[in-house]
């Protein structure tokens, strides 16, 4: 026989009590205890299910459907694996919906005899289609759902029969079996429990939709997040209106990889490459290229540094780590004898990108001293490498991979450190070794500083 019983467990720590308490004993948070159902299950009986030995399991090959969208396709590592699931976030209004009606019409043209059942709860089944026919999908094996009780989604997957399942939004979705308002604790662990049962039990493929709330967090707490396969976050710059999906769990593939888009009156429209703008050699700007995943992204970086007769110096930093920084200013300071106390020295990534690549160091470093004397760096001069805390500059890896983005971006000239010159095999792009801080103030800013 089943019993069930109430206990209390706090959402930072894991603590869990019989009764609510305001404040954790165990990590002192107040305000963190959430309800939760417990069964005790009579262990009397021993029909529990006996352990395989690894050696006599056999593998099964995972069949992938692909979503009609590259960039989506390379995040999730080749497309959504069969009865898998998948927890898609992000903040309101940046078009995870969008996302998923058009991978909605990818895979209902690509699957044309599987059903695809779409289960809106913030929307109206007619906000739906005025969506669809601004996205012109008019399948017919898309059906739409405006439910958010999980029973009744429940009978409606056991009666259709659907191939995949699109759940907008889990913070919308209740179940009957537990106590809780809608986006509560109970109620996101309880319905994403049941979807994943569904999900391996009847061999759905199932994507939900998570918001992310005030502190950052994607759909709740991270306990949900252990709980599905696969974590897409859907993220906007603030400047060039790019959306980006970024892995952050993927069980079937890299969660390093990024896809890039950007929105249109007719949806999400993929984007290959981010193609640089000139700055007509202005100083402060410096051009670099980091890895995300197997792709290579150009980043400018921009540098003011303006004297402050006041005042101790300010850092502002935007798309890097301010104290990676700091840290390299003190580099530039220690080894180069140059005194950046008294000026405020400002850091930008354009096109809202943000990193936290160490190989951007050096094209930092070239662009805090392109400012300072007022020198500009070439804009057909691509720098890479990490700085250590002893003024070298490390060895930069995947060099070729790195440059297999940057064909007719205009670049003829790199400046950086690598393991073996003639394993770089670039035509198109001129060489130049650096050891050292001193080989960048020879090769780029001669005759500014007595080194």
């Amino acid at each position: 026989m089943t019993k069930n019983k109430i206990k209390y467990v706090c959402v930072e720590c894991k603590h869990s009590t019989p009764q609510w308490l305001g404040k954790c004993p165990s990590c002192n948070s107040w305000n963190t205890f959430h309800e939760e159902l417990k069964k005790k299950l009579n262990t009397t009986k021993s029909n529990t299910k006996k352990p395989t030995p690894l050696g006599k399991i056999t593998s099964v090959e995972e069949k992938r459907y692909s979503t009609g969208l590259i960039e989506f396709d390379r995040v999730l590592g080749g497309g959504f694996v069969k009865d898998s699931l998948t927890l898609i976030g992000g903040d309101p209004g940046i078009g995870k919906s969008t996302l998923l009606l058009q991978t909605c019409g990818n895979l209902a043209r690509l699957n044309s005899k599987d059903k695809i059942l779409y289960v809106t709860g913030e929307e109206s089944e007619s906000q739906i289609f005025l969506r669809s026919k601004r996205l012109n999908i008019n399948e017919k094996n898309i059906l739409v759902l405006n439910e958010t009780s999980l029973d009744e989604i429940t009978l409606s997957i056991k009666e259709l029969k659907p191939a995949f399942l699109i759940l907008d939004s889990i913070q919308t979705t209740i179940s009957n079996e537990v106590n809780g308002s809608a986006g509560s604790l109970t109620q996101i662990k309880e319905t994403t429990f049941e979807i994943m049962n569904l999900s391996k039990g009847l061999g759905v493929t199932s994507i939900i939709i998570g918001h992310v709330t005030k502190d950052g967090s994607l759909a709740g707490p991270k306990i949900l997040e252990h709980m599905v396969d696969t974590v897409i976050s859907f993220e906007q710059d603030k400047c060039e209106g790019y959306r980006v999906l970024r892995s952050i769990k993927n069980r079937f593939g890299s969660n390093s990889e990024v896809g890039i888009f950007q929105m249109s009156s007719t949806g999400l429209k993929e984007i290959n490459m981010i193609k640089r703008t000139t700055t007509n050699n202005k100083f402060g700007s410096a051009w670099t290229t980091v890895l995300e995943g197997n792709r290579s992204l150009i980043i400018e970086i921009q540098s003011l540094v303006n004297e402050n007769k006041t005042s101790y110096g300010k850092r502002i930093c935007q798309g890097v780590d301010q104290t990676r920084v700091n840290i390299l200013i003190a580099i530039i300071e220690k080894y180069l004898g140059i005194s950046l106390s008294n000026f405020d020295i400002f850091i930008n990534i354009t096109e809202g990108i943000s990193t936290k690549s160490s190989s951007i160091d050096l094209c930092i470093i070239a662009s805090i001293l392109s400012s300072y004397f007022l020198k500009p760096v070439d804009e057909k001069l691509l720098i890479i490498g990490e700085v250590g805390l002893t003024g070298s500059i490390a060895i930069t890896p995947n060099i070729e991979k790195r440059l297999s983005h940057i064909k007719g971006q205009g670049f003829t000239e790199l400046i950086s450190n690598i393991r073996n010159k003639k394993a770089f095999s670039s035509s198109e792009i001129k060489y130049c070794k650096v050891e050292n801080l001193k080989d960048l103030i020879e090769f780029q800013f001669p005759k500014k500083l007595a080194v």
